[in-house]
């Protein structure tokens, strides 16, 4: 919950209509963002995060950026 909570504060500018669920270890997101909808589910166990997300085609150039900000995000709060 915090990565989620984490990602909505420090891009909350860029964010809208953000949607969040969560069910025991597993977390359902949407969101706008630059015009977009993402969506996506984050499953957390003992050892490690799993995110499976939608994104536009359009956003497609931006993957790997986007990537690297989850697992940097999730890296330093189970780190805590």
């Amino acid at each position: 919950r915090g990565l989620l909570a984490a990602t909505k504060k420090d891009h909350g500018d860029k964010i809208s209509n953000w949607q969040e669920n969560w069910e025991g270890d597993t977390g359902n997101f949407s969101f706008r963002a630059m015009g977009f909808d993402v969506s996506g589910e984050l499953q957390v166990t003992d050892e490690n995060v799993e995110f499976k997300g939608k994104v536009p085609i359009a956003l497609s150039m931006f993957k790997g950026k986007i990537e690297e900000l989850i697992k940097e995000k999730a890296a330093g709060l189970l780190s805590k």
